[in-house]
């Protein structure tokens, strides 16, 4: 209910009455109406900002839909704890370990979707199950620094990477984490090449296959869920369960109904509806492009198997840019050769979905 008071004689009377008799009118008031009435003289200000006044309810209701919410702030007087819960959401665009990760021994914590990015190139994205209209690939980080597939109770197990049977372990839940077959390893990195210093959980650095790959910048999501996404230039990761790639039946009546994928670019029929949803099926949601990780890319693509951070990564950039052109054949570099990834190979005969850069 959304409902308002003007200063007049008759909200002074409504204050004269039981305060027992207000809190259950305003038990049924919206956060919005809540902080509107507020405004209207000192004892509805008082009033109002009790916990008395619904504030608890409707804190508890609106905390059910985030994904991250600091618990030591969820506390009374809880008018206070829904503007400092706002506030800490907006302001920290890092991640805490222990929101990151994956607990194995209680079975708990965050399951990390993950797709790739157009960017990425039709070698990654042709076999991405999220490119395919497939659910995305489920990862997990566990806090031993170690990376492994997590495949919900009942999903699909063709498009995942290696063999449950062979690699994987059913939890209580009856889902299954599984190794998988080239090494991936997880750590936090303080200041990567090409951005900023940051708070610790604000970029993480995977390598695979002892592989060092572009660094994925953790943020809020725009979803406004208040979970986090970690984006590199190729791939993109969601701590919460990432929406299918939307389809949709060609219109304008063509009548022949081929299914139409959006891709990065946000193109999308006339027919289309976008919800919140959505947002990230819309690469214009992204920040980091080949444009901004354009070295850490090229590294990676001429073979590096660390890739420069700190003070000194331009310095090491350069070292190693210097060194690996001397030691390349003179062919000129194309430009389409540093905008997509390479892919990782281990030995001839390797299967094609065993190519994990994530």
């Amino acid at each position: 209910m959304n409902f308002s008071f003007q200063s007049n004689p008759e909200a002074d009377n409504f204050t004269e009455l039981p305060q027992d008799v207000i809190f259950q009118v305003t038990s049924f008031l919206t956060i919005e109406s809540l902080l509107s009435i507020k405004s209207v003289n000192k004892q509805f200000f008082d009033i109002c900002g009790k916990d008395e006044a619904g504030w608890e309810s409707l804190c508890i209701q609106f905390w059910k839909n985030k994904i991250f919410v600091d618990e030591s702030l969820k506390k009374s007087p809880y008018i206070d704890a829904y503007r400092q819960t706002t506030a800490e959401a907006k302001s920290r665009q890092y991640i805490h370990r222990h929101e990151f990760c994956f607990d194995p021994v209680t079975e708990e914590g965050t399951i990390w979707n993950f797709r790739f990015k157009d960017a990425a190139g039709p070698d990654w994205t042709s076999w991405d199950p999220w490119w395919n209209g497939k659910e995305p690939r489920q990862m997990i980080f566990l806090p031993d620094g170690k990376v492994q597939s997590y495949l919900s109770r009942g999903q699909d197990q063709s498009d995942v990477v290696g063999n449950p049977q062979v690699f994987g372990r059913t939890l209580r839940n009856g889902a299954i984490r599984m190794d998988i077959p080239v090494s991936m390893t997880w750590r936090f990195s303080a200041q990567p090449m090409d951005f900023p210093k940051r708070p610790v959980g604000s970029y993480i650095r995977i390598s695979v296959g002892g592989r060092d790959v572009p660094t994925y910048v953790i943020r809020r999501s725009p979803t406004s869920n208040w979970g986090f996404i970690a984006e590199s230039c190729w791939g993109v990761y969601t701590s919460f369960k990432m929406p299918k790639k939307i389809q949709h039946e060609q219109g304008c009546g063509s009548g022949d109904g081929d299914t139409i994928f959006m891709n990065d670019g946000g193109q999308q029929g006339p027919s289309q509806t976008r919800t919140e949803s959505d947002i990230l099926e819309d690469g214009s949601t992204f920040l980091v492009t080949n444009e901004v990780q354009w070295r850490e890319a090229l590294l990676y693509n001429f073979g590096a198997m660390t890739l420069p951070e700190g003070d000194n990564a331009t310095d090491d950039f350069n070292r190693m840019f210097g060194q690996t052109m001397q030691n390349r054949p003179r062919a000129p570099v194309q430009a389409e050769d540093l905008v997509e990834p390479v892919p990782v190979t281990t030995n001839d005969n390797r299967d094609h979905n065993n190519n994990t850069e994530t």
